[in-house]
């Protein structure tokens, strides 16, 4: 088992399995160990391994004689696997950032490949919204990587991409800031091309495949340098125009990895691009003079290896994201339980009210027709004890005869608009009882008024009032004017 101070950093590529383990000294890290089992051809084939059981035995034979059994790495995925998309998510909030990121992802985001394995980047907010970088990559090539390494003795603690681990490795010898930078990484079968903006990759390419049997001395052949540079040329162009829509532009370029033809590519392209600053990076480390051999190669393992425990970089460790995922599923699983259970209570409550209110009011309506009932059954009463004495009867008819056809009349012609009479009721000497009904509560009010200036009218009251249905009904009971109030009013009129 390693110390604290050691780590692994571990690629896994169709060239073979690279290594590089490090130690943190005073000074920085050192490499204090390299290795690298190639493939043969053919053993990935349409990125997916061939022959898993010969390669299994192969690489586990390696792993034990490096001595590199139950230690943990740090595994990098190859650029071909890697999908960047650019998105802008409506809040600022950390917390609802991954999930709304996760719910983006699983529903609008258009990938190339199903079941993918993905980390983001927040790369700078504005207003209310957050730019996001997102790094995706097929699961299954992760995690038959994952299983092969782990099936020989290896713990993976973290999968990330080459181009960060490329960065970092650059990085650790060349201190500028990767702000609209190129790193280009060369090795014996790819040129690969990284774009950073204030620091994250925000573009990856593999622009071109060679084999240094067609090139003389280590170096590239006039053919592939222009091929390479015209390739270059439109990637820059694409990071300016279409990425950035021309308000940034690549103003340095970094070339590190194998020494065959770095320097002669940094010359011809520093021609092609007379205002881009072109600079080479090599691998340095204070190693013994026996072990010191080709570190370029060994560069984004390295790179690996320099990761620390705590870093927030990106991980595209399947079970890390099925633990993201897993958390907000809960808590949204969680939420939409709860808000079901506050809506159906809050329904019921809202519910009961309105039957609460339904009733108290139909209550109050039987309230007002029973007591217009009981009013009419008292009239009823009086009429018949007053009925009991016909002579006084006779004699109050006499007194206060009145022409019927006009008394109506004017009761009709006073009503309010729309409103009408439902009863008139002689119930006692001297007393009208009468009903009438109305849309409009004010009605009642208004009615009042009209009775009290008619000219037969001694007193009014409003008895009762009720609302049935939208419909206001009045019972009034009318006082007749005595006989010398008549007299004196008519012969006011004839004087």
């Amino acid at each position: 088992m390693l110390d604290s101070n050691k780590r692994i950093g571990l690629t896994i590529d169709h060239g073979g399995v690279r290594y590089a383990r490090v130690r943190k000294r005073k000074k920085g890290w050192e490499i204090e160990k390299t290795g690298f089992l190639p493939f043969a051809d053919g053993v990935i084939l349409e990125d997916q391994f061939t022959n898993m059981e010969e390669l299994r035995s192969s690489l586990k034979d390696w792993v034990k004689k490096e001595k590199l059994n139950g230690t943990a790495i740090t595994l990098s995925i190859p650029t071909s696997q890697i999908i960047i998309r650019k998105m802008q998510i409506g809040t600022v909030n950390p917390k609802e950032l991954s999930q709304l990121i996760n719910l983006e992802v699983e529903t609008a985001l258009h990938l190339p490949f199903e079941d993918p394995v993905y980390d983001y980047i927040a790369a700078g907010s504005e207003e209310q919204a957050t730019n996001v970088l997102v790094y995706a990559s097929p699961q299954r090539w992760i995690k038959q990587s994952i299983d092969l390494l782990e099936s020989v003795g290896l713990k993976v603690k973290f999968a990330e991409l080459a181009s960060t681990a490329f960065a970092r490795a650059i990085q650790a010898q060349y201190k500028d800031p990767l702000d609209n930078s190129m790193l280009i990484h060369l090795d014996k079968a790819n040129v690969e091309v990284y774009m950073f903006h204030n620091g994250h990759p925000v573009f990856m390419r593999v622009i071109n495949e060679y084999d240094y049997s067609g090139t003389s001395d280590g170096t590239f052949t006039p053919e592939l340098i222009t091929s390479i540079n015209a390739e270059i040329a439109r990637l820059l162009s694409f990071y300016q125009y279409s990425i950035h829509e021309g308000k940034f532009r690549i103003v340095q370029a970094i070339i590190a990895g194998e020494l065959a033809g770095r320097t002669q590519l940094a010359a011809e392209l520093q021609q092609a691009q007379p205002d881009m600053r072109v600079e080479t990076v090599e691998l340095e480390s204070p190693l013994r003079k026996r072990v010191r051999r080709k570190l370029d190669e060994f560069m984004i393992p390295f790179g690996l290896a320099i990761r620390e425990k705590a870093s927030t970089g990106i991980n595209l460790m399947p079970e890390k994201v099925r633990k993201t995922k897993q958390i907000p599923a809960k808590l949204l699983v969680a939420g939409i339980v709860w808000l079901l259970c506050l809506g159906a209570i809050l329904a019921l409550n809202t519910n009961n009210r309105l039957q609460i209110s339904d009733y108290e009011h139909t209550l109050q309506v039987l309230k007002d027709q029973t007591a217009l009932l009981e009013k009419q059954v008292s009239s009823q009463d009086t009429v018949a004890a007053a009925n009991a004495d016909p002579q006084e009867v006779i004699q109050f008819i006499k007194e206060h005869r009145q022409d019927a056809v006009a008394v109506l009349d004017e009761l009709s012609n006073k009503l309010p608009y729309g409103s009408r009479l439902t009863t008139i009721e002689y119930n006692k000497p001297g007393v009208i009882a009468l009903t009438f009904k109305s849309a409009d509560l004010t009605a009642l009010s208004t009615y009042l008024t009209s009775l009290r200036a008619m000219s037969f009218v001694g007193s009014v009251q409003l008895q009762t009032f009720a609302d049935n249905n939208g419909v206001w009904y009045g019972s009034y009971q009318i006082g007749w004017k005595g006989p010398e109030k008549q007299e004196e009013t008519g012969g006011t009129d004839n004087g």
